[in-house]
């Protein structure tokens, strides 16, 4: 499913992603992540495709953070993602400092 030969567009200001877990360790970093109430707080993802007018600074096939509280889950092609308004992309995981 390369980024070319993707089917499926959002429209507007929104992005698609398909949710990962959000890794432990980044460049030899160690990732804390919340636990408790907060746990599910953030999420990270593969941006697949931006919409028409999106503004989200992150290119299709970059590791993003998320917002999960403005997610719509969507299903293509048998696999799910989520639809998010392009201000719901918190951060950028980048694999090089």
């Amino acid at each position: 499913m390369a980024n070319g030969s993707f089917r499926f567009r959002p429209t507007g200001k929104r992005v698609l992603v398909k949710l990962e877990e959000l890794p432990t360790t980044v460049n030899g970093l160690h990732v804390v992540r919340e636990t408790g109430h907060n746990a599910e707080r953030a999420q990270c993802g593969r941006l697949m495709v931006h919409g028409t007018s999106s503004k989200c600074e992150a290119a299709a096939g970059s590791r993003v953070v998320v917002n999960p509280y403005n997610g719509k889950d969507c299903v293509v092609d048998g696999i799910t993602f989520k639809i998010f308004d392009d201000f719901a992309v918190l951060a950028v995981v980048e694999d090089e400092l």
